[in-house]
């Protein structure tokens, strides 16, 4: 019996001493054996966590947490628009023109009544015929540019479209451009008052547009929110100014997109600082463009830039929300391991050198390239992949091959979404 009892014990202690390491492998717990400090040592002998020993919680005893595939695994990206001709049927239907006719009609109403002298030319509310008619026209105008809206309706040989003068006379077209409104002008709050919200005029179409993104077409598994700019240089209390971007004044918006094709899934037009709280905005802004597309707890994998990426933001994404994700990171930001997320990390030297830690499901790292690169991610272990960089050598140009972390490799192939939105947007501005 004693042999039996001291055999169970022997298990007992193997069996805690296990559950102890796998602990210290997830960060969990106190490591006594671990370096005194946060710093790494001046010799190269790691303890039991590894060469970056315990860094609040900070390890490179890599655990590989594979994401669950959740809804997404039982269904297919599908999209019900077949041809270009059936899109604006997708978007623009009845219930939408209906709208715009009733809005642009009160607002003809009330301005032929306030000014009638400045606006005396007669109104006939449009039909659902007519409305489609405009925007066909507006569609076409951004294929075909030309400096003026007049132009469209020159006789002259060279200017002239026949399509335009066909459909509306000129005088129409501009009528209705004018007179145009989304939301009652009469029930908007007035400056000063605590329910004005500064998108009040667009606001009705932008839920509608955001409620037919997500009805007509369901996301790959790879998706991104970035932020972009709408062009403008009018009177908006909430417009912004932007040095890196092509288009420097406009209204910023917020925009999650399908990584592989580019499509707009939701739309979070920025209201400005003063009626939006700043704190955590990066966060805040990527839990609503998951929650408002319908996109929580299906296993999407997420890719973000440095603005919205923080140990805070994917630990939640993680672990209420469903969403595993991927992005570069500052390396300032709180939570990050300072042994490595610092501006001079140890033995990141040349370009292809890296470092890794983990931290439960997530992972950091460093790599240099030209300058250093750092991410985060909870799709990724400690996988490495190559990228290919243009390097002088003896004064020729070839393409050389670099080792990298397997994350900015998939961050470089997923995060341009967006951007690749704002370009064909470009091609097509109306």
């Amino acid at each position: 019996m004693s042999s039996d009892s001291e055999s169970d014990e022997a298990e007992l202690d193997e069996a805690e001493s296990k559950f102890q390491q796998q602990l210290l492998l997830q960060g969990i717990g106190d490591d006594s054996d671990g370096l005194e400090s946060d710093e790494e040592s001046d010799t190269d002998v790691p303890g039991p966590a590894g060469d970056a020993g315990n860094t609040d919680g900070w390890h490179d005893d890599f655990l590989y947490f594979e994401p669950p595939l959740g809804e997404l695994a039982l269904q297919e990206s599908c999209l019900r628009i077949k041809h270009l001709w059936t899109s604006s049927h997708c978007f623009f239907y009845h219930v939408l023109l209906e709208m715009l006719i009733q809005q642009t009609d009160s607002y003809a109403k009330l301005q032929k009544e306030n000014k009638p002298d400045e606006n005396k030319m007669a109104w006939v509310r449009p039909t659902i015929q007519e409305m489609n008619a405009f925007f066909g026209l507006c569609f076409e105008m951004g294929i075909d540019r030309k400096p003026s809206t007049r132009m469209y309706w020159s006789t002259d040989s060279f200017l002239q479209s026949p399509l335009h003068s066909k459909t509306m006379s000129l005088d129409r077209f501009t009528q209705i451009m004018r007179y145009l409104h989304f939301s009652d002008s009469t029930q908007q709050p007035l400056p000063g008052d605590p329910n004005l919200d500064p998108l009040y005029k667009v606001k009705p179409l932008q839920t509608h547009f955001n409620t037919a993104f997500k009805q007509e077409y369901t996301p790959n598994r790879n998706i991104t929110v970035d932020e972009t700019m709408i062009p403008f240089k009018g009177r908006v209390q909430f417009k912004q100014y932007m040095p890196q971007k092509p288009h420097k004044w406009g209204v910023k918006a917020w925009v999650l997109a399908d990584s592989q094709n580019s499509y707009i899934q939701y739309v979070d037009i920025y209201p400005g600082k003063n009626a939006t709280p700043q704190t955590h905005l990066g966060s805040s802004v990527v839990k609503r463009c998951l929650q408002q597309s319908d996109l929580v707890g299906k296993g999407y994998h997420l890719y973000t830039d440095n603005f919205f990426t923080s140990p805070e933001l994917f630990s939640a994404l993680y672990d209420n929300f469903g969403t595993y994700a991927c992005g570069t990171v500052r390396c300032n930001r709180r939570g990050l391991p300072k042994d490595i997320m610092c501006k001079k990390p140890t033995g990141i030297n040349e370009r292809g050198d890296m470092k890794f830690r983990q931290k439960g499901p997530i992972v950091a790292s460093v790599w240099r390239d030209k300058k250093n690169v750092y991410t985060l991610s909870t799709i990724h272990d400690h996988s490495i992949s190559q990228v290919k960089r243009r390097v002088n050598i003896d004064g020729t140009f070839t393409r050389q091959n670099f080792d990298c972390p397997k994350a900015v490799a998939d961050y470089t192939c997923n995060m341009g979404g967006v951007d690749h939105a704002d370009q064909y947007i470009q091609y097509y501005c109306y």
